[in-house]
């Protein structure tokens, strides 16, 4: 019994190792390249208003600023009804990025749109 015991007895003095791996952090590589642009066209969306006049004089503004393509794209959100007001259209994401800028000093929060 003293033989079965002994063999089938937990250690005395158990080691732990502690050894902390740091994980890379997952990089998730994105390649926009001008031939997968070429047929897009970028739109920066401005707002989007219950009120439909405000949405045509905010649509009526940007079209006097030269943003000549701007448009209003109606939407139902949980049943409520949007105008989007979007200035536009360009033909590369550089334009757009630079419009995004000017736009977004003069409409606060502006969203790259698209199509």
């Amino acid at each position: 019994a003293t033989e079965i015991v002994a063999a089938t007895a937990a250690p005395a003095e158990e080691t732990v190792m502690e050894e902390t791996v740091q994980a890379a952090p997952e990089v998730e590589e994105i390649i926009i390249t001008e031939e997968a642009t070429a047929q897009a066209h970028y739109y920066i969306q401005v707002g989007a208003f219950t009120d439909h006049d405000r949405a045509q004089n905010v649509l009526q503004s940007l079209r006097e600023s030269g943003y000549k393509e701007s448009r209003m794209v109606e939407v139902s959100v949980n049943g409520q009804r949007f105008m989007r007001v979007q200035a536009g259209y360009f033909y590369n994401i550089p334009a757009a990025e630079d419009a995004m800028t000017s736009l977004g000093d003069e409409y606060g929060n502006v969203i790259l749109v698209t199509e």
